[in-house]
């Protein structure tokens, strides 16, 4: 098992090291800035449509969003199973469930070796959920603006 690298502000992903608080603000911080987008991006995609067909593409807006997400876990899960397996040599092998029961029997230097393999199969999904942030946030900039209008029935429809 190859040894991590000790965390830094360079390279800015969480090592063995890191300590729990600073995890926990990283993984705040991208629940709070998910939290902040997904009303602003369904208010975006309800403003482009005609208020005939808004429920569809609010809707459509939603799916598209889960599937992302479930399609993300999916990728994020298999990238840190492989990624672990690799670290800890177990290519081609019989399967190891690495569980409380697994953990309980290990002595400090095993536990180390373990938590610094969880933490290189980790830091390529924190950089590329990190990559993917940035692309999202350039096609932000290049989205036409369109300007907010009404939503109300007028009453001559009503």
């Amino acid at each position: 098992i190859r040894p991590t690298a000790k965390p830094s502000i360079s390279n800015g992903s969480p090592g063995s090291t890191t300590p729990f608080p600073q995890v926990a603000l990283y993984i705040f911080l991208v629940g709070a800035g998910m939290g902040c987008i997904f009303p602003v991006v369904t208010t975006a995609v309800q403003n482009t449509v005609p208020r005939e067909v808004m429920g569809a593409a609010t809707a459509a807006g939603i799916l598209f969003r889960q599937v992302g997400g479930s399609l993300g876990v999916a990728l994020f899960g298999a990238m840190f199973a492989s990624g672990l397996a690799a670290s800890m040599g177990l290519q081609g092998g019989s399967p190891v469930q690495i569980g409380p029961q697994f953990l309980d029997g290990l002595g400090p230097d095993m536990l180390a070796t373990v938590g610094n393999a969880v933490v290189e199969a980790i830091r390529p999904i924190f950089l590329t959920a990190a990559a993917t942030g940035v692309v999202g946030l350039a096609f932000a900039f290049v989205l036409k603006e369109v300007r907010l209008v009404n939503r109300f029935v007028p009453k001559t429809e009503g």
